[in-house]
């Protein structure tokens, strides 16, 4: 069932709100960008079932605020967003900061299909989609930024990703609720991690961005 123009424009009036309360401008192009990734999504999912969050009211709040609460603490400028489901966050990272290079990961060939779709609807060129498990992909200049929400678990996200970083990596794990066994295990491991407790407007649930990096030696 699509929901009805009305009920777009309300959608609107909210992303613009929540990209104030997120100190992002709320430009009308991007607007429309973010706004358009939505209804991209509401036509797709209908057939090849993208995401478990059900509807564009829901979309907004746990999936572009999720991930715009994140960006302004996200470095680059070359990134890669490994298990991107439906482009999240790399889709959205792509709109806000043009001058980055993002690729996107996936398993599922349906998710990156819409990925793909999405980044010609949206006029990226700055966005690359790849179907491709990360432990096959390779890189030999190695990312500035590496970046999940698909994986639950630090070790063996930075496990599977080590291949792709360079001496200055920036490893982020986007997380619910404090991650503190997770940290402490770290750093019994030698890697140096810090917590950013994120706010996103209109949830009420806890939000963190968990960064890792190799720690310094000496």
């Amino acid at each position: 069932m699509t929901i009805d123009e009305t009920a777009w424009d309300v959608l609107r009036t909210r992303l613009e709100a929540g990209l104030k309360d997120m100190s992002i401008s709320p430009e009308a192009a991007l607007c429309d960008r973010l706004l358009h990734y939505l209804r991209l999504l509401e036509r797709w999912n209908r057939v090849y079932n993208l995401t478990a969050v059900k509807g564009p009211e829901q979309w907004l709040v746990l999936h572009l605020f999720d991930c715009l609460a994140a960006i302004k603490h996200m470095t680059g400028p070359r990134v890669i967003d490994v298990g991107t489901g439906a482009g999240l966050p790399g889709l959205i990272l792509a709109m806000l900061r043009p001058q980055w290079q993002v690729v996107m990961l996936d398993r599922s060939r349906r998710k990156v299909c819409f990925v793909e779709q999405a980044i010609a609807m949206l006029g990226l060129t700055n966005a690359l989609a790849e179907h491709c498990r990360v432990e096959d992909y390779s890189d030999r200049v190695g990312f500035d930024l590496i970046i999940s929400r698909a994986f639950t678990q630090a070790e063996p996200f930075l496990s599977k990703t080590a291949h792709l970083a360079h001496a200055d990596t920036c490893w982020m794990l986007m997380k619910g609720q404090r991650p503190d066994d997770e940290m402490e295990a770290l750093a019994a491991q030698s890697w140096a991690s810090a917590l950013i407790a994120l706010q996103v407007p209109a949830l009420d649930a806890e939000r963190h961005l968990l960064i890792i990096r190799a720690a310094e030696k000496g």
